[in-house]
Parts: C-alpha cells; structure tokens; sequence
C-alpha cells in the first residue's frame, strides 16, 4: 500500500508519487492575482504613480492575507504536508 498524507486538501496522484497541493494556496487563479498586481506595481513605478503603487502593495497583501488564512485553516484540518527533499 503507498504513503498517502493525513490531508484532506493535499493528496498523491493515483500510481505516481506526484503530489497534488491544494488549488487554494497555488491554483492558477492565485497565481494570476499574484502576477498581475506585481506587474501592476511595476508599470506603476516605471510610470512614477504613487497611488497605483500603494493600490497594488494592498492587493498583494490581500493575496498573501488570504494565502495565510487558508493555509492556517488547512494546518487546523491536517492538511499540512512537510515534504523532504
């Protein structure tokens, strides 16, 4: 019988030891929020805006808020995966 984690969000893909995280903490549209307020801030700053700055230094905390409360949720369900290398 193979390993599987104590997680309800994180599990291994059936016949592989390829692990699938939770879409809550890296799914395409996290990412997307992530690069798109990072880039935003960047045309800011090359734009020399200061409040488009503060805007997008307040989405990216938001998005790294909600990141923290999701992955603490999960610690609290036993969903936390410690991987070893």
């Amino acid at each position: 019988m193979a390993a599987r984690p104590a997680a309800a969000f994180t599990r291994y893909e059936d016949g592989t030891c390829r692990l699938i995280g939770d879409p809550d903490l890296y799914g395409l549209g996290v990412r997307l929020g992530y690069y798109l307020s990072f880039f935003a801030g960047v045309l800011a700053l090359a734009a020399n805006v200061n409040k488009g700055i503060e805007n997008s230094l307040k989405a990216i905390n938001a998005i790294f808020a909600a990141i923290l409360i999701a992955l603490v949720h999960n610690t609290t369900v036993g969903s936390l995966v410690v991987l070893e290398w």
